[in-house]
């Protein structure tokens, strides 16, 4: 992309400036679009007057582009939702692993747990086995 300097009298700049925050674009923006739509405005254009044709064409070319970055918004806006589903079901997957993991070391716990109860009912105390009591 290329540069140059403008110079514009008062007056002209100030219109320009209005012009560009009614259209809410930074007036580079506004020069530019002009700039495109009076080097490319064709000759069907002639019977109309200039400033009506370039300010539409204008318009059309800012609305164009407006557009154009809508577009690409959403297409990045749908990419991150599906980005998101994907991880919300990797979620899910591993919460259900989780929860069969806690299921089974719960079952192992009370296993244990049962083992170690009956081991306990099963021990004899000092004078069972002072006096010969066996388990």
């Amino acid at each position: 992309m290329k540069a140059f300097s403008v110079r514009l009298k008062a007056p002209l700049h100030q219109t320009a400036s209005q012009k560009a925050d009614e259209l809410g674009i930074p007036i580079t923006e506004l020069v530019r679009q002009a700039l495109h739509s009076f080097c490319t405005t064709e000759s069907a254009h002639a019977s109309t007057p200039s400033h009506i044709s370039a300010e539409t064409s204008l318009r059309m070319n800012l609305l164009e582009s407006q557009l154009e970055s809508t577009q690409q918004q959403v297409l990045t806006k749908d990419k991150q939702i599906e980005e998101i589903l994907k991880q919300q079901d990797q979620g899910q997957q591993l919460a259900a692993m989780q929860q069969q993991t806690i299921g089974k070391l719960t079952e192992q716990n009370q296993l244990l747990l049962e083992a170690s109860q009956e081991k306990e009912e099963k021990k004899v105390g000092f004078w069972g086995r002072l006096v010969g009591q066996r388990a």
